[in-house]
């Protein structure tokens, strides 16, 4: 889901982004370029055709114009174009107002680098980890990926960068459960370790990452283990709200500068290259993502909503083609938090 999470945005402001249309949020895969040769990606692979750095100033004016703020820049990895990427961040340090986070597998960042990303203005670096070393090499196909992870870690909490470690729930993400949980501590982390709701097919349709992921019961227990679900008091929003920010205010930009309403949604709309985005999130296909609230869904009614993971408008309609309907897999997987939360 498309929530802005965690956000250094006080709560006032981010719904009346959102009431408003606002892109207070863009999620920005930088480039499909990655280190690392992850068996569950689901970036596309192709790098060819990218924009340069100074395309990306073209963007950031774009988006400086629009009223976005939080920048996150992810992939592939970012740092698989480094001096790209610390052009483009010293850019858009010149406007004064855009803050980061970087989602990346560290295995690039020096301390010298770390440090440059501080002054640079990122505040927030996620860091995915799959497991022991040895399981965390098998999934990213790369020998030694685990050693340099650690040391990005440390190189970018040294900095003053907040860590957070994450994963999908693979299966051998799960087995190796109780050592990522303790990790963050051994670290000198403040953030716990967080799993992630699901394992998807890529962004061509291809079926194999889902090889990897855990059995919904395994998951479910999971997901209650980190405390992550169930949910506690009421539910949350009105039915009338928007289940998620995608499209209002939050955007996804590829790295060609085609925008969509979230990561989840595959329809490109427009390019920054040759529009403002203003009328980018004019098209129809952003007002018709804007238009989504619970009212259309059974969601805000919903006996298992404590226990969903997750209320993601764009992949239930990818699920249904195009139609919205609440996510198969998704309710499957609130009842077994449902049943292992109850003890049964």
């Amino acid at each position: 889901m498309s929530q802005i999470q965690d956000t250094p945005f006080p709560q006032d402001f981010m719904r009346k982004c959102h009431r408003n249309c606002v892109p207070l949020a863009a999620l920005i895969s930088f480039t499909w370029a990655c280190s690392e040769h992850c068996r569950h990606c689901l970036a596309f692979k192709n790098a060819s055709g990218e924009l340069t750095a100074e395309q990306w100033r073209v963007v950031l004016y774009r988006l400086w114009e629009a009223g976005t703020r939080l920048l996150t820049w992810t992939g592939g990895d970012p740092f698989a174009r480094m001096n790209d990427f610390l052009d483009v961040l010293a850019a858009a340090a010149s406007y004064g107002v855009f803050r980061h986070r970087v989602f990346t597998n560290a295995m690039s960042v020096t301390s010298a680098v770390a440090k440059q990303l501080k002054a640079l203005g990122v505040e927030v670096a996620e860091v995915s980890v799959y497991g022991q070393p040895e399981n965390h090499d098998f999934i990213t196909q790369v020998s030694g990926s685990y050693d340099r992870t650690m040391r990005g870690i440390a190189a970018l909490h040294d900095a003053g960068i907040l860590v957070r470690l994450k994963s999908p729930p693979l299966a051998v993400t799960v087995t190796d459960l109780e050592f990522l949980l303790a990790l963050p501590g051994q670290l000198g982390l403040t953030e716990p370790f967080r799993l992630g709701p699901g394992v998807y097919e890529t962004h061509t349709g291809g079926q194999h990452p889902l090889q990897l992921a855990v059995s919904l019961p395994e998951l479910a227990r999971a997901l209650v283990a980190t405390s992550q679900l169930p949910k506690t008091g009421r539910f949350p929003w009105p039915p009338w709200a928007s289940p998620c920010n995608r499209g209002r205010s939050v955007i996804h930009v590829d790295p060609h500068g085609r925008v969509f309403t979230c990561e989840e949604d595959l329809t490109p709309t427009g390019s920054l290259l040759e529009q403002p985005l203003s009328a980018i999130m004019a098209t129809a296909v952003f007002q018709a993502a804007q238009d989504v609230s619970f009212l259309k869904l059974p969601c805000w009614r919903c006996a298992l909503w404590r226990y969903c993971p997750e209320v993601c408008s764009a992949r239930f309609q990818r699920e249904h083609n195009g139609t919205l309907a609440p996510s198969a897999a998704t309710c499957r997987l609130a009842r077994e938090v449902k049943s292992v939360t109850e003890g049964r």
